[in-house]
């Protein structure tokens, strides 16, 4: 198992038993509805919450999950820039899919009468709560879940069996709570009290399809970013001295309008539909352009 694994260059990943996590499934259960309840769910999750931690494949009870934290910060990123670091290289769906797959081709031979699927962000399963659970990370103030060796830098994949593999687990750990994200967000999305506001996160309203409000046009000003934010992670001390990550990434350190603007529906997702800034399409991305006026 270890060797598949590291075969593919992971170095952060656990395994957690299905059995071993009911109660904590159960209280983050109640979170999810009371959470739904109060609106702070957004439109960009799966709204299913059922779907959200039920754990089968295929109709058969699942007994084990490996997940797994890929680092996506190079030495090639740039945080001058008016996108995310975090989208700045090819669209980790694609890429921390493909080494997901390529695991579970070599696990299947492995154990052929065993089931697997996979799971990177866009799946229904809520991987931040197995990322926590597990220790691959901790929840930040400002939301994220901080891996040890790479910071909140990475996305979280997961791999759902019905194999009975030994856990792995890693310490549980505990922001400083310093308070610079809440400090420095600009959209005041972060609160001690009320956690995380997702409608007022800066990173959020990039992506909003509907009209942004003036108090939501002011927020995306501050960020200055034509997509995602990541003034949380820069100002979070959590995040120095971090470990950067090998993959080699196709980096695209800034964007220009020009370029955008002047290319049809479908020559922008001939260009760019390997890029994660992508998946709401150009005019989402020209009309954060003329806010910020970048």
């Amino acid at each position: 198992m270890i060797d598949i694994i590291n075969q593919e260059n992971i170095d952060q990943y656990t395994i957690i038993n299905v059995n071993s996590i009911k109660d904590s499934l159960d209280k983050f259960s109640f979170y999810l509805e009371e959470r739904k309840l109060l609106g702070a769910q957004l439109d960009l999750e799966e709204q299913n919450l059922v779907s959200r931690l039920k754990l089968d494949i295929n109709n058969k009870p699942a007994s084990s999950i490996i997940c797994i934290f890929f680092p996506y910060l190079t030495e090639s990123h740039s945080f001058d820039s008016n996108i995310s670091v975090s989208a700045q290289g090819i669209d980790y769906h694609i890429w921390a899919k493909d080494k997901l797959k390529r695991i579970v081709q070599k696990l299947q031979i492995k154990y052929p009468n065993s089931t697997f699927s996979i799971q990177v962000d866009n799946g229904p399963l809520n991987e931040r709560f197995f990322a926590l659970e597990s220790g691959l990370g901790y929840k930040g103030i400002n939301n994220m879940v901080i891996n040890e060796v790479y910071g909140s830098y990475g996305f979280i994949g997961l791999i759902v069996t019905d194999l009975v593999l030994k856990e792995k687990r890693l310490p549980k750990k505990n922001c400083i709570n310093c308070g610079k994200c809440i400090e420095y967000c600009p959209g005041k999305a972060l609160n001690y009290k009320k956690g995380f506001i997702g409608q007022r996160c800066a990173s959020y309203l990039t992506q909003k399809k509907t009209e942004l409000s003036d108090s939501e046009i002011a927020i995306l000003k501050k960020s200055n970013k034509v997509y995602g934010c990541d003034i949380c992670q820069i100002v979070c001390p959590h995040n120095r001295d971090i470990k950067k990550s090998q993959e080699i990434n196709d980096v695209i350190k800034r964007l220009n309008l020009n370029d955008i603007a002047s290319l049809s529906n479908k020559e922008f997702k001939k260009k760019f539909g390997n890029r994660a800034f992508a998946w709401r399409g150009k005019n989402i991305l020209v009309r954060n352009f003329n806010i910020i006026g970048d």
